[in-house]
Parts: C-alpha cells; sequence; structure tokens
C-alpha cells in the first residue's frame, strides 16, 4: 500500500497534502520497511487499483479497492474526500460475499 500511495512515478514532494507526506515518511522509517519502498519507482506503471486480500476462519476473500478523492467539490465539507470501495477480484469470494458469508 505504501508504493501506491507515494505514487510511483510521481516527482518528489507531489504527495496529496503535507500530513500524508509526514504519514509515509514515518512509516518508511520504521524498521523492516523494505528499502525499495523508499524510494519511487519511475519504470512501473502505477496500478489504478490495489489488491486486498483478507483471511478469517480458514477461508480467503480477495478483493480489489478503488480510491476516488473529491478534489475541488463545490461544498468544502467534502474537500479532499477520499472514498474507498472493495469489489470480489474473483468468482468465489464475490458468491461468498453475495451469500452473505459469515465474516
Amino acid at each position: 500500500m505504501v508504493g501506491t500511495a507515494r505514487g510511483g512515478g510521481r516527482p518528489p514532494g507531489a504527495y496529496p497534502d503535507a500530513p500524508t507526506h509526514e504519514l509515509l515518511e514515518e512509516i518508511l522509517s520504521y524498521p523492516g520497511v523494505p528499502s525499495s519502498l523508499r524510494t519511487d519507482d519511475l519504470v512501473t506503471p502505477i496500478v489504478p487499483v490495489v489488491p486486498v486480500s483478507f483471511e478469517k476462519n480458514g477461508r480467503r476473500y480477495d478483493f480489489f479497492s478503488t480510491v476516488t478523492t473529491l478534489g475541488t467539490p463545490r461544498d468544502v465539507t467534502v474537500q479532499e474526500l477520499r472514498i474507498e470501495c472493495f469489489f470480489p477480484a474473483d468468482g468465489e469470494t464475490e458468491r461468498a460475499v453475495r451469500h452473505g458469508a459469515a465474516w
């Protein structure tokens, strides 16, 4: 997620806002964070979705996530509002979600 949040291919300092930049820098300073995440990848294309997997009770649920940011709304209360949506990434996960799998 850090690589996606950094927006590989962006020029230095091109983060959405200062708090996001500070949070990413803090996360990247933690021990055990791969050094490859500390630099921008200028070769790999930016992926418009983020793969996410959850496991519960021995079952795996695969989703992909998209984030929509409202950058210039008419109402200041929704300025920079970010909405994240999860979609089933495979048939098994979709069936489990549609049939109300016990999470």
